[in-house]
């Protein structure tokens, strides 16, 4: 399982990936080959996606074959691994099925939005509150979950009604963190 280690400065969160050799430990050959696959398959697609865009950026890349296999994968780590974690329960046969038969926008339909997904996309900012504040799929109630855990440890990251949602992106990465000491240094 992989950590999340929150210090004591603000904004400062280290996502700790397990090595790849982790997640095969314990597979079976038949699970290990699969994965394989499914992890060079996605690789291959991102970087003929990124050396598309870098070399002819005019040509504006069909993008859909990656989006199709990320959203696939994130739907089979929601049956693997989320279900499981957050909703105390395996996924039904109904949803592996969907997911077989690649009927990805019924399964994040109940999954994830409680809502078609592309009318909960259209909801904007406003509707996305509403849909997080009534906690009617499975997912609302997992964000829930979640911030009751980290947003006592990040305060500052929390508007004042205690959702999780800011105007603009928040840059954690290291250089951000660093900033102001090496601002004082170059001075």
């Amino acid at each position: 399982m992989q950590r999340l280690t929150v210090y004591s400065h603000p904004l400062r969160i280290i996502w700790q990936e397990a090595p790849i050799g982790r997640l095969l430990q314990g597979a079976t050959p038949v699970y290990a080959k699969t994965l394989i696959s499914r992890l060079f398959t996605l690789c291959a697609q991102a970087h003929s996606a990124a050396a598309a865009l870098l070399l002819f950026p005019e040509e504006k890349p069909d993008m859909q074959a990656a989006q199709q296999e990320l959203a696939r994968e994130t739907l089979r780590r929601a049956l693997t691994d989320w279900l499981p974690l957050f909703s105390h329960r395996q996924a039904t046969a109904e949803e592996w099925a969907l997911l077989r038969r690649g009927e990805l926008s019924p399964l994040a339909s109940t999954i994830f939005f409680d809502d078609d997904p592309q009318t909960w996309l259209a909801a904007g900012v406003k509707g996305w509150e509403a849909w997080f504040l009534q906690e009617r799929s499975e997912t609302a109630r997992w964000l829930a979950a979640v911030q009751n855990i980290i947003t006592p440890t990040l305060p500052m990251a929390s508007s004042p009604d205690h959702t999780l949602i800011t105007h603009g992106p928040l840059d954690v990465s290291p250089l951000a963190i660093e900033y102001p000491l090496l601002s004082a240094c170059l001075s």
